[in-house]
Order: structure tokens, then sequence, then C-alpha cells
């Protein structure tokens, strides 16, 4: 009786183990901007900008967490993993991948939506890992509606994108005579 309850005891610290949170780490760099804040920064962003200021006024939630592994054993995928186990976000089945990029010799990138509807998402999570041995993991939440990405992402300068601006030309010295 005493090996049974010994066996038990040792499975189930074995499955306690390999269920377990990842350990909390602690952020070289955290950002944590809560409604009040983001409230104030879009008022304040009003006049410069008004698409990005209600953009921003509909958030409830921006939070920034950037860790590093140096001295650590941690290859991309495990860092990539702890770093997404920091996430305050339990990604359950209301969360969808997007995006997935899986280079081992660059960066590691996962990137989770949580749709309200078929035109707003009410949560956005972002994983990264790359050879640097940093892990970098975003959380937005708040209702972002289709409609205000594309105004704001319409003036976002990109080469070669059809319908996207530009970026200006670097100015250049005048020639010496």
């Amino acid at each position: 009786m005493k090996k049974t309850l010994a066996l038990v005891t040792l499975i189930a610290a074995g499955f306690s183990t390999a269920f377990a949170a990842e350990p909390k780490l602690s952020p070289m760099v955290s950002v944590d901007l809560g409604p009040a804040l983001l409230g104030f920064v879009g008022t304040c962003a009003k006049a410069k900008d008004g698409e990005a200021a209600d953009l921003i006024k509909t958030l409830k939630s921006v939070r920034v967490k950037v860790y590093e592994f140096e001295g650590t054993e941690a290859n991309m995928v495990d860092i990539q993993r702890q770093v997404r186990g920091q996430s305050s976000i339990p990604l359950d089945s209301n969360w969808n991948q997007i995006v997935s990029v899986n280079k081992p010799d660059e960066a590691l990138v996962e990137i989770h939506v949580r749709m309200k509807n078929a035109d707003e998402v009410s949560g956005i999570v972002a994983a990264i890992a790359n050879q640097e041995r940093k892990g970098v993991l975003i959380e937005i939440e708040g209702d972002i509606r289709a409609d205000q990405v594309e105004k704001l992402v319409r003036r976002i300068p990109v080469e070669g994108v059809p319908g996207l601006p530009t970026a200006p030309a670097a100015p250049t010295a005048p020639a010496k005579a």
C-alpha cells in the first residue's frame, strides 16, 4: 500500500510539474497602459491626429514586456514558450492564431486575435523570440474596428505596396563645386 501511495504521489507530482504555468519572469522593459492613461493620451493626440486618437481611446489596455535570456540554455522555441507563458490573457478557444513565423535562425512570431464580430477585434496578443535571445510579449485589449485600422494603415509609408504612401526620399547633400 505504501509503495502504491508513493507511486501515485510521484505520478501526481510529475503531472503537476509537466502542466505547471510558466514561472514569472522579470522583464527588462515593461510598459503597462490602462484605460485612464490611454484616454488621456487619446485626448492629447486629438488635435494632431483625430483618427489615431479615436482608436487609442477605445483601448482598455496596452502591455509590452521585453525579456532577456542571456546566460541561459534556452533556445528560441523555449524562449517563445516562456514569453507566451507570461501573458495575463488566457488564450482560450475565443482566440485565433493569425500569424506564425517559424524561422529558427532569425525569429519565431505568434500573433493571436480575439474577434468581437466580423468588423471588430477585442484583443491582440503577440509573442516574439529572436536570435539575440530576447523575447517580447505584446498584449492589446479593447475594441478595434477594421475601418479605424484601415485609415491609419493607409498613412503609413511602405515601399512597394500599391495604395499606400511611399516614404519621402532622404535629403541629399548639395554637390560641392
